[in-house]
């Protein structure tokens, strides 16, 4: 019977460690649909409701020069992001998540107090680049806000040649963001998170990124197979030592 309480009491902890795995924060798959397209150089704004943080995304999309580009989410409904520039054009794209103010002012308090770290759990941010034709020098830009005053950046150049090369899953560690502004961004206490796409003086500039989301360092705890694995083994020694006695 001891044997039998120690098994118990062993599978409910390693379940118990499972259990305790944090899930990731999603800032934005891009499943929710939003287009932005550009003839002439100048500013547009698109804002949209949806499952992103904040309930709201708002995409900017500045075309300096040249005649066509465009910025946007789930196009065909493909689940990404995608930003494209015409031969000869120049621009950059933006996604803004400042919750639901519903216009180009940016709220850098709109997210109210959204804490990224859930509660220290979560390593970072995660984002995946699936398409790039050309490599920009800081290319993607992501800034994270507690408040006007206070913020952090993180610059990754990516690369080009995606594919035939395969996706890049780009991780961002908190540690890895340069402060910008003031004491820098606390990513327990976040106001606005903004993406910037593209540099000026780039031309014909094409790429699409699939998700932004936190992501959990490694924790050590077993999947549920290897959980079931070891609880089925403690089961048989059990039996097997009951056997044998």
């Amino acid at each position: 019977m001891k044997y039998l309480k120690f098994i118990t009491v062993a599978v409910a902890f390693i379940l118990m460690l499972g259990g305790n795995a944090q899930a990731v924060l999603i800032i934005d798959d891009f499943s929710d649909t939003q287009s932005l397209t550009a003839s002439v150089p100048g500013i547009t704004w698109d804002f949209a409701p949806g499952s992103m943080v904040g309930g709201e995304r708002d995409l900017r999309l500045q075309l300096i020069s040249g005649d066509f580009g465009s910025l946007k989410a789930n196009p065909g409904s493909t689940g990404y992001l995608a930003f494209g520039l015409a031969p000869a054009s120049i621009g950059t794209g933006r996604v803004i998540w400042d919750g639901t103010d519903g216009s180009s002012g940016l709220n850098f308090t709109g997210l109210g107090n959204l804490d990224l770290t859930e509660t220290a759990t979560q390593a970072g941010i995660e984002m995946k680049v699936i398409s790039d034709d050309l490599p920009v020098i800081g290319g993607l830009q992501l800034d994270i806000y507690t408040n006007s005053g206070n913020w952090s950046t993180f610059l990754y150049n990516i690369p080009g040649g995606i594919p035939p090369a395969p996706s890049i899953t780009v991780l961002a560690p908190w540690a890895s963001f340069a402060i910008a502004g003031g004491l820098g961004a606390d990513f327990s206490d976040v106001g606005m998170i903004r993406l910037s796409l593209g540099a000026a003086g780039v031309e014909a500039l094409d790429f699409e990124v699939d998700y932004v989301k936190t992501y959990a360092p490694p924790s050590g705890v077993p999947e549920p197979a290897t959980m079931l694995l070891f609880g089925s083994g403690l089961v048989g020694v059990y039996f097997l030592r009951k056997r044998i006695s």
